[in-house]
């Protein structure tokens, strides 16, 4: 009994643990051995059974371990969010709303509004020297050195110089001219006069013959124009335009009378003189039928006619 106390002693509350794993080790042995005696072999076997049983109750589910883990993990963040913040956490916090000298133990981003002054470099120093140097007058008057220029034996032609803006199309064609003057021969005289006296003896040698013997001139296809630019701007519109073409019917031939309007056309002024001369057109009408009406008495007819024969200038005669 004292051996199976001392076990259980051993082993208390952390049957499980890792710390105990040479307990069981040794319980294993003790049941191997022949020479172990009985009471051990006995305590060996219950603690063996006993752990078993341990094993078998703490053996949980892995759900059941995430759940413990995500509840530990919740717990702690909800005590650090609700949890009371440091002062540099609080917002805005005046010098009585903390504690001495808490601000020297935090790194602060403090934005400074003052242009602070640059670090000082090799150019600004050189700068300073020269202005400092300027200030106390202090020139030791040096001698300059000049690099001498190396002799050019080659002459250096002057460019040409032209006043006159011109294209470069005439300064083609002047240079072209010039290479033809250059390469052209000198005329001889005494060539020039037996050329003319030649084309004389010919021409009349052809009078004579009535140009019988001359030979049909070759016509060239392509005339060249020497007197012409050398750049001509080609335009493909007509060079005369007809300009009768180009005016209304009313400047070709004046409209004769009133001037043609439809429907659509006619103000209020039109309509009132259209319907003005209607009016006038059926009174004349009316008038001539009422005339003839008066002259239905042959006798106040006949009186009618002969009075208008004696009138002066009447072509009316009376037989």
């Amino acid at each position: 009994m004292l051996l199976i106390s001392v076990c259980f002693s051993l082993l208390g509350d952390g049957i499980d643990d890792q710390p105990h794993g040479w307990i069981q080790d040794v319980v294993y042995d003790c049941l191997e051995e022949d020479h172990v005696p009985l009471p051990f072999k006995l305590a060996s076997a219950i603690l063996l059974k006993m752990r078993l049983k341990a094993k078998i109750k703490t053996k949980s589910n892995p759900f059941d371990e995430l759940q413990k883990q995500l509840d530990t993990e919740t717990d702690r963040l909800e005590t650090y969010l609700l949890g009371d913040k440091p002062w540099h956490l609080k917002g805005e916090v005046v010098a009585q709303d903390r504690e001495e000298n808490t601000v020297l133990e935090e790194h602060l981003e403090v934005q400074r509004h003052g242009a602070f002054k640059p670090p000082p470099t090799n150019e600004t120093k050189i700068l300073e020297f020269i202005m400092k140097t300027i200030k106390d007058q202090s020139f030791d008057s040096p001698t300059f050195k000049f690099k001498p220029k190396p002799t050019q034996n080659t002459v250096s032609q002057a460019l040409p110089v032209n006043p006159s803006q011109k294209s470069l199309v005439e300064d083609y064609e002047n240079l072209f001219a010039k290479n033809n003057l250059l390469e052209k021969e000198q005329d001889d005289p005494v060539k020039n006069t037996i050329q003319k006296e030649m084309c004389h003896l010919f021409e009349m040698l052809d009078a004579l013959s009535h140009s019988h013997f001359v030979p049909f001139k070759h016509s060239s296809e392509v005339t060249v124009i020497q007197n012409r630019p050398a750049l001509t701007v080609e335009e493909t519109g007509q060079e005369v335009v007809s300009t009768a073409d180009l005016l209304a019917p009313e400047e070709v031939c004046a409209p004769r009378g009133e001037v043609l309007k439809g429907s659509t056309e006619t103000t209020s002024s039109d309509r009132r003189r259209h319907r003005k001369k209607l009016m006038r057109i059926r009174a004349k009408r009316s008038n001539f039928g009422a005339k003839t009406d008066v002259t239905k008495d042959k006798k106040a007819a006949l009186a009618r006619v002969l009075r208008m024969a004696h009138k002066p200038g009447s072509k009316i005669k009376v037989v």
